[in-house]
């Protein structure tokens, strides 16, 4: 029997769009719904429902790893006490970490007899190849234990991202939470267009993107932090009436992000290969990867362009009118291009082109608007 779970946090969320992932892949799944909040597994009735059904020889299908947990403990565990009890366990967008692939990290081990006559040499080379072995176990379980680590990271990341852009408001007495939410969920919607164009080539690509992706977490949260050091500074010097500074804690902070985008960037089509090896083993998904990573290496710094300014203008009290460029130049824009140069050219690279051309667009409408906003703002 095949299962397929979909979960969403809330009612306002659309479930159907998982239901729709995995009936692509498997028509004839069960899907089981389920509207809940949290990121423990205990509370979600219809999970653990679902838990005491799945039986030796059942597939179960996820349309991510976060619909299976957000804990990375309970995750891996949950995973181990599946894939034990004969389960086999599918995620569409990391399947990297499928259970069969586990089950062909464990089949790879070596399995020789060693009869050399003598038995000290021969202890010592069933000693090395049950390390090896147990080093492809390990890497099989850690890469397993990081997409869940990963999933557990995004939720943190996006509850302290909340927290800070409430507290680098409240300095200035400015309440920016709707538009700066408006924009991360607007981000989101962005991404699937994106997210369902990958999706339209074969399982080793999808594999090596959601691989590859990692990648934007680790500088994203890099870079983010001169954001939020630039919107709190900006907003000191604003109240302390010192204008130049207002200007130069921008200047900073754009300096510094794009330095970080950039150098990390190229560091990661240098590296490309190592990274990705932390995540696969498969020589085609890391060339899969590798055609994400050597577009996004040299287009990471061009984000910094457009959130400096929008942390700038925010920082100014003006927060409306950054979220809605951001709307056309992040939202708007990809869907466009998705359904036009995408639609035409069919190749990946084509699809991953438009992160910079939409970074880059949408930063000159948010300088100018930043410009306008300094040069027109009483400080002092």
């Amino acid at each position: 029997m095949i299962y397929g779970y979909c979960r969403i946090s809330t009612p306002r969320q659309n479930l159907e769009r998982q239901v729709r992932n995995i009936r692509n892949n498997y028509t004839d799944a069960v899907i089981v719904r389920e509207i809940y909040t949290g990121t423990k597994v205990q509370g979600r009735k219809e999970f653990t429902k679902l838990l005491k059904k799945v039986a030796k020889g059942d597939t179960l299908v996820f349309d991510s790893v976060s619909r299976m947990s957000r804990t990375a403990q309970e995750g891996y565990g949950i995973y181990e006490e599946l894939y034990n009890q004969g389960v086999s366990l599918v995620f569409l967008k990391e399947p990297h970490i499928n259970t069969s692939t586990y089950q062909q990290a464990i089949d790879s081990q070596l399995s020789m007899k060693i009869n050399t006559g003598d038995l000290a040499s021969d202890e010592l080379m069933a000693g090395i190849v049950n390390a090896v072995n147990g080093y492809i176990l390990n890497l099989a379980r850690k890469q397993i234990l990081l997409a869940f680590e990963q999933s557990e990271k995004e939720v943190a990341d996006l509850h302290q991202r909340t927290r800070e852009g409430i507290e680098t408001a409240r300095p200035n007495g400015k309440q920016i939470g709707l538009p700066a939410g408006l924009q991360n969920g607007i981000f989101q919607v962005a991404n699937l267009f994106i997210q369902a164009g990958v999706n339209t080539f074969d399982a080793t690509m999808v594999a090596g993107n959601s691989a590859a992706a990692n990648a934007d977490a680790l500088l994203y949260d890099s870079m983010a932090a001169f954001y939020t050091a630039c919107g709190s500074f900006m907003g000191q010097n604003y109240g302390a009436g010192k204008r130049k500074r207002v200007r130069n804690s921008y200047l900073v902070s754009l300096a510094y992000s794009f330095g970080i985008g950039t150098i990390g960037g190229i560091a990661l089509v240098i590296f490309g290969r190592q990274f990705l090896g932390l995540f696969t083993n498969d020589p085609a998904v890391v060339d899969a990867g590798m055609k994400r990573l050597t577009i996004m290496g040299f287009s990471y710094g061009f984000s910094a362009f457009m959130d400096s300014a929008i942390a700038a203008s925010r920082a100014l009290g003006k927060s409306v009118i950054p979220t809605v460029i951001v709307i056309i130049g992040s939202c708007i824009f990809r869907m466009v291009w998705v359904n036009t140069v995408f639609a035409y050219f069919k190749t990946i690279p084509s699809l991953y082109l438009l992160y910079i051309f939409s970074w880059g667009i949408t930063a000159v409408v948010e300088i100018i608007y930043w410009v306008h906003v300094y040069r027109n703002t009483k400080i002092g």
